[in-house]
């Protein structure tokens, strides 16, 4: 059995308790049933943007959900660039009121897994907020944070580990950002870790 001594030495991992505590939470992650994944794809950053497209996943691999949505504002030339989402492929879309209930009801008692779960909670309660419906009610935990933690790349910058890229292999490498695919990719990328133990 390798010490954690050499396994920091081979790899390079600057507190390999975290690395450890990353592959348990994938591992209790992978022995349940009560989690789904959420992503999402929008009009940008910034605290008046919301979302455009959303995607639940199953913890076993089913698609729940994947839609398109449209906004109450324009989707910038920029944005378009990273997603491919189009005014015109949203314009007949339903508005995020009309799918609101369905994705509360698929969230509802389960864990939400997202990869940078700051950020589609944020942007969902703020699209929520636009269209004058509830704010989702949910259960958060960011697989991005774990596998930074699970890779180990320190930042002095920020003193904790630098977050990194969600993984997107095989067909998806080098596409256009989709909830759909990005659910798949987090919930693969979970598993990964989970078999790391």
């Amino acid at each position: 059995m390798t010490s954690i001594a050499e396994f920091r030495s081979t790899y390079g991992h600057p507190r390999i308790e975290d690395r450890i505590a990353a592959v348990r939470w994938a591992q209790d992650l992978a022995a349940r049933q009560d989690w789904v994944v959420v992503d999402t794809e929008t009009t940008g950053t910034r605290h008046l943007d919301e979302v455009v497209q959303v995607a639940v996943l199953d913890s076993g691999g089913e698609t729940l959900l994947s839609t398109l949505l449209r906004p109450a504002q324009s989707i910038p030339v920029e944005v378009v660039r990273i997603h491919g989402i189009t005014d015109a492929r949203v314009a007949s879309a339903p508005a995020f009121a009309e799918v609101r209930h369905e994705l509360q009801a698929l969230v509802a008692g389960k864990t939400v897994i997202a990869y940078n779960a700051e950020f589609d909670s944020r942007l969902l309660t703020q699209t929520a907020f636009r269209h004058r419906v509830p704010v989702l009610n949910a259960r958060w935990e960011c697989a991005m944070k774990r596998y930074s933690a699970f890779v180990g790349r320190w930042s002095e910058r920020y003193g904790n580990y630098a977050y990194v890229a969600l993984p997107r292999k095989g067909a998806l490498a080098g596409q256009l950002h989709d909830a759909l695919a990005d659910c798949q990719a987090t919930r693969e990328l979970i598993l990964e870790m989970a078999w790391c133990g």
